[in-house]
């Protein structure tokens, strides 16, 4: 366990979370000591990711893991079922990445499917395209 303490901590938030009706969850209030960034309200597919990092998961059923070449591993995750996806990197020591390159990001479900469209669409018409196929035969005219 990394933090018995924060693991604990989080469990009661979200333990408490779940049994509210949909109307009246609100998340837990998370702030940084410093002052200079905004509060804000994390929901109960949040707090299970940092329920899973401090008690020392690395990998958590329904996360899809991907070891990427900067020795890192990427990671996406789904609390619920239609819910945001809930990506971001691990290092080398197993640690969560905070840098505001590879630190937790959320993308709404609906965003995260266009992506999926999109490289499928790439990749299906050849289309030269850097990220995705940068061999491709034709021209990207998005």
């Amino acid at each position: 366990m990394k933090n018995e303490y924060k693991f604990k901590q989080l469990m009661i938030m979200r333990n408490y979370e779940e049994r509210q009706p949909e109307e009246q969850k609100y998340g837990a209030h998370l702030s940084h000591w410093s002052g200079k960034a905004a509060p804000i309200n994390i929901d109960e597919g949040a707090l299970q990711l940092l329920i899973d990092y401090y008690g020392g998961f690395k990998d958590v059923t329904g996360a899809l893991y991907f070891d990427v070449n900067n020795g890192m591993t990427m990671f996406c995750h789904q609390a619920e079922r239609g819910g945001n996806v809930f990506t971001g990197h691990f290092n080398g020591d197993h640690t969560v990445d905070t840098s505001l390159e590879h630190g937790l990001k959320v993308i709404p479900p609906e965003r995260f499917v266009m992506l999926l469209n999109l490289y499928w669409y790439v990749i299906n018409n050849d289309i030269r395209n850097s990220f995705i196929n940068p061999n491709g035969s034709k021209e990207e005219s998005l």
